[in-house]
């Protein structure tokens, strides 16, 4: 949500707006790139033969093959597909700078080199944690007794989860399996052991469902924020806006967090960061399915400057 020289200051009927903009462009895009994670998850889960799970679990954590296997699979999907889905939402948020002439350009140099270290950044993030949770799953299940196979079994389902999903994904195998003999003394443990890895699989699907859904949420509200933001920079450029603050504007709802709560009161500078118990942060979102918008005051008149132009590339 943006604001012009010579308006009114904001006001807390403004905030409703901005979040309403934020969660309307979320429950569009949103579950399309939830699923998109969903079959990248399953497409990993199954191009990983059974003799490779058997073979992490000798080795105690993901071979070099499974490790170029994962580092290609997340680049090509945050280079392709989830790339595209957030290139739709920035453009989304940059219509927010409603000024005559102005037209968002995604290869604009401040907002490539955004996305470029933003894709960069997610493809490490997700493959780390990917090996993170094999290397956790085998390291656990070794603690607990786990046979090579019993815990090869395991870790195919959970393939797509994170450290603390993986954590409680085994414990809950673990508490099935224990359970099921005291339960039933004369239960053979390879019977209890199908049993509770039947119903591991079914938790680690809503496990990845959940997952699925916080990374698109975080990820897409980002991508709104960053089309909102780089359009004004655009757009100064320009000299079709002039300088202006920014300030957090919250869900305004109970589920707010302490940690958005704090922020909500700073008004800063247009490149100046936000001090968050996260550290310092240039827009949201402050923390995973963070669902904070910005507002924006431009606070003086656009510069007299001739506006940007592209030269077309000689062939």
């Amino acid at each position: 949500m943006i604001q012009f020289y010579d308006e009114i200051k904001k006001e807390q009927n403004n905030y409703p707006k901005a979040i309403k903009q934020l969660r309307e462009t979320l429950e569009e895009e949103q579950p399309e790139l939830e699923e998109y994670l969903l079959e990248l998850w399953d497409k990993q889960q199954q191009e990983i033969a059974a003799q490779q799970y058997i073979d992490m679990v000798k080795k105690g954590k993901p071979t070099e093959e499974i490790e170029d296997k994962l580092l290609k699979s997340y680049s090509i999907f945050v280079l392709g597909k989830m790339l595209d889905k957030k290139e739709t939402v920035m453009k989304v948020g940059a219509k927010e700078v409603k000024k005559p002439l102005f037209s968002f350009d995604i290869k604009y140099h401040e907002t490539k080199k955004w996305i470029e270290k933003d894709c960069a950044e997610k493809i490490v993030q997700l493959n780390e944690m990917q090996k993170e949770a094999i290397k956790l799953v085998i390291d656990r299940a070794e603690t607990l007794g786990f046979t090579a196979d019993t815990t090869a079994d395991l870790l195919r389902p959970m393939i797509g989860l994170h450290k603390g999903q993986v954590t409680a994904n085994i414990n809950y195998y673990n508490n099935i399996k224990k359970n099921l003999l005291e339960s039933n003394p004369h239960m053979k443990e390879a019977t209890a052991e199908k049993r509770a890895l039947e119903r591991a699989k079914k938790y680690a699907e809503k496990q990845k469902t959940y997952r699925a859904m916080t990374i698109a949420r975080t990820e897409l509200a980002g991508a709104y924020n960053a089309g909102e933001f780089y359009g004004i920079k655009q757009a100064q450029k320009d000299g079709l806006m002039g300088k202006s603050k920014k300030y957090p504007i919250s869900a305004g709802d109970g589920r707010v967090c302490r940690g958005c709560k704090d922020v909500e009161g700073q008004e800063v500078d247009i490149d100046d960061y936000f001090e968050t118990q996260w550290g310092k942060v240039l827009f949201p979102p402050f923390h995973t399915s963070c669902r904070c918008a910005m507002g924006y005051e431009e606070v003086a008149e656009p510069e007299e400057i001739a506006p940007r132009y592209y030269k077309k590339e000689e062939k």
